[in-house]
């Protein structure tokens, strides 16, 4: 499972670097579904902020209920 999206509307200067975040995100067991239909709405916000380029959630294969999540700013 990975939710990826850019935004192609607006390159980076080409001075400016780009910001990494990383987020593990630990769901309580059994909702996973449930999360991942929550943040293909979430990611519409994200999405939206000011400076964000592109972002990329990955479900972990090995734990249940872990991702993580990859946004450049």
């Amino acid at each position: 499972m990975s939710m990826s999206k850019a935004n192609n509307n607006q390159p980076k200067p080409k001075n400016q670097e780009t910001i990494l975040e990383v987020a593990i995100l630990s769901i309580k067991k059994g909702l996973s579904k449930d999360f991942e239909r929550s943040f293909e709405k979430a990611q519409n916000i994200i999405s939206s902020m000011k400076g964000y380029v592109s972002h990329d959630l990955k479900k972990c294969i090995e734990q249940e209920g872990k991702y993580i999540l990859l946004v450049n700013w």
